[in-house]
């Protein structure tokens, strides 16, 4: 059984580079590739 995670990173946190939304965007596609980003999110 696959445990679903919902990312809690804010859209405004900036990475290392600054870069806005970097954080949230990398955390997501990792959930996504994983298999554990809930479908409807």
């Amino acid at each position: 059984m696959s445990t679903q995670v919902i990312p809690i990173i804010s859209s405004s946190t900036a990475g290392p580079l600054g870069a806005i939304h970097l954080p949230r965007l990398w955390a997501k596609l990792t959930l996504d590739a994983a298999g554990k980003l809930p479908e409807d999110y």
